[in-house]
């Protein structure tokens, strides 16, 4: 796993700093500890952070073709690369590493642009090809890895993994988009292809985007939909077999490396899947993590430990305390933009466990959203409405739906998930949890052939009689016990209601009632001190939103207000 930042002149040859490209680099050495190489050339410059997992002696990047007019720097893992060696190869491509990187340097060199629709895996990477003056960004269908990019005033046209990258470049207008705002209260983060700064974006997830030197920058192109078709004719039986088989080779291509590896295993369905199907197809034991909870109403650390112990995995459990609240601000520097899924804590902690042990980490990530889980949804004053000229975050749904090729009601909300839930909060929090630690996580349960092939079955496989996750229960139920796979679903959810009542009962009335939050000009006070006042007097539950004005709060001390600095992302924590 990696970092790339770059920086090109879209108007000509102007010399690129080598220590502006530099800072913007080391804003991410967190994602990539192991090495850090740029490359700089008239009018482009390339950064990259290496964390080291496959092809450890040759697969530094930048890197670049036989006669050097190609070069490359990529995040991610495509899992089909020794298939795709073999074909360029055929083809009479000439190979000098055993890395995934070099597939994507020949792949644009055979297939040009759609040398994306071959890759199997997450990824964002960009490539500058010099003899046709472009540069070609591409980002994984499901969003696991992310890209940001902007265009500045002056015709410089910059990118990066993560927000922070950018914000190291002077030249970044920092004006917050109302828009964002609004979307962010709404859902509880920003989704794409805005960013909480009007000046940049997020290149969304499937999609591809072109920038030619003395040409307007385009629009992104798709390139990757999933079309829910449900047409699929199978029986529970045929069914089950053929999710079973693809589960497990899902996971196999995400077992290759050259590091320690292992799993998240929280106790629900997904990851214990993940797990069953790791341990198959593993000759030693499989390492799992797992985050106890102090609290018992949060705590599914049991059911964890029945699966390990059941397959005899190497586990390691921490414990989080029902007071580890002192992430907020270590938080708001890890997202970058306001960020408010309160499960990014314990996310953090298991991460921060599992780098303990593995460099890899295999989660059971995108579970609910192929396979029907789950459900949710939403202060401001007359200024800011006004600057928000009638628009509303259920323009982000309208806008995915108009996509939609279905009418089945479970289908088009497994559809919205995937475009929406699923790229924006959970991709969002487990990628920058896990950089943040230098962990590299992999997502079987996204693999977008098994995407596809759950999209054109029948609604009823994933949902009957209340029942979610039905097909895949189905499929467990030979090896997982009756009652993890049908006990109520628990979520990895943090006490909230009492922290605000209790410990962080001060921080709250001060964040949110304070000068920080006002000199926005974007809320009602008077909403504000009734929301503060109904909750701590208990007679009302306003968790949710507290949590998302104090992110917010967060954001403006950690981010919107202070210059990106070079640092350790995990110094607070």
């Amino acid at each position: 796993m990696c970092g790339i930042v770059g920086i090109l002149d879209t108007r000509g040859t102007r010399e690129v700093s080598r220590e502006l490209l530099s800072r913007m680099n080391e804003s991410q050495h967190h994602r990539g500890p192991d090495a850090g190489a740029m490359h700089v050339e008239p009018g482009l410059g390339f950064g990259h952070r290496r964390l080291s997992i496959i092809d450890l002696a040759t697969g530094q990047q930048p890197m670049f073709n036989e006669d050097g007019s190609v070069v490359v720097i990529y995040n991610g893992e495509i899992y089909n690369y020794q298939s795709l060696i073999t074909e360029l190869t055929q083809l009479g491509h000439t190979f000098r590493t055993r890395s995934d990187t070099e597939v994507i340097i020949h792949g644009w060199e055979a297939w040009g642009a759609r040398c994306v629709e071959r890759f199997r895996g997450m990824f964002a990477f960009a490539l500058w090809d010099r003899n046709r003056a472009t540069l070609f960004l591409a980002r994984d269908r499901l969003g696991v890895k992310p890209l940001h990019y902007a265009l500045l005033p002056d015709g410089t046209f910059v990118f990066g993994s993560e927000l922070k990258s950018l914000l190291a470049h002077p030249g970044l207008p920092r004006n917050v988009d109302p828009c964002a705002v609004e979307e962010y209260f709404a859902l509880g983060y920003v989704p794409e292809p805005r960013t909480i700064f009007t000046g940049a974006k997020k290149l969304p997830p499937g999609h591809t985007l072109t920038v030619r030197r003395g040409a307007a920058v385009s629009e992104p192109v798709e390139y990757w939909n999933p079309q829910f078709t449900l047409e699929r004719k199978i029986g529970v039986e045929e069914a089950t077999s053929e999710l079973s088989h693809r589960l497990e080779e899902s996971v196999r291509l995400r077992l290759i490396s050259e590091v320690p590896l292992g799993a998240f295993l929280s106790g629900g369905v997904d990851s214990s899947a993940v797990v069953t199907a790791m341990a198959s197809a593993s000759v030693e034991p499989v390492n799992t993590c797992s985050i106890a909870f102090a609290d018992p109403a949060f705590d599914e650390s049991r059911y964890a430990a029945q699966v390990a112990e059941r397959y005899r995995t190497r586990h390691f459990v921490d414990r989080v305390e029902s007071e580890d609240f002192d992430l907020v601000d270590a938080l708001a520097r890890v997202y970058d933009e306001p960020f408010a899924d309160s499960s990014a804590i314990p996310t953090y902690r298991v991460c921060q466990l599992a780098r303990r042990h593995v460099t890899v980490a295999l989660s059971g990530d995108g579970g609910d959203e192929n396979f029907g889980g789950y459900r949710r949804y939403r202060l401001y004053t007359d200024a800011f409405k006004a600057k928000l000229d009638g628009y509303k975050a259920i323009e982000v749904f309208r806008r995915h739906a108009r996509s939609a090729t279905v009418d089945d009601p479970v289908a088009l909300a497994q559809y919205l998930d995937l475009k929406t839930y699923l790229v924006g909060d959970i991709n969002t929090k487990v990628d920058r949890a896990s950089m943040a630690h230098s962990l590299e996580v992999r997502e079987p349960l996204m693999d977008h052939p098994l995407v596809e092939w759950l999209a054109s079955l029948p609604s009823s496989l994933k949902v009957r009689e209340g029942e979610g996750k039905w097909l895949l229960k189905k499929a467990m139920e030979p090896r997982l016990s009756h009652e993890l796979l049908y006990r109520p679903k628990m979520g990895f959810a943090v006490p909230l209601a009492r922290w605000f009542r209790g410990p962080l009962r001060r921080r709250v009335h001060d964040a949110l009632l304070g000068e920080r939050l006002a000199d926005t000009g974007f809320f009602n006070r008077d909403v504000l001190e009734e929301l503060v006042a109904q909750h701590q007097s208990g007679r009302r539950d306003y968790s949710a939103p507290l949590w998302t004005l104090l992110m917010f709060d967060a954001f403006l001390r950690n981010v919107a207000d202070r210059p990106i600095e070079v640092q350790s992302l995990t110094q607070a924590a």
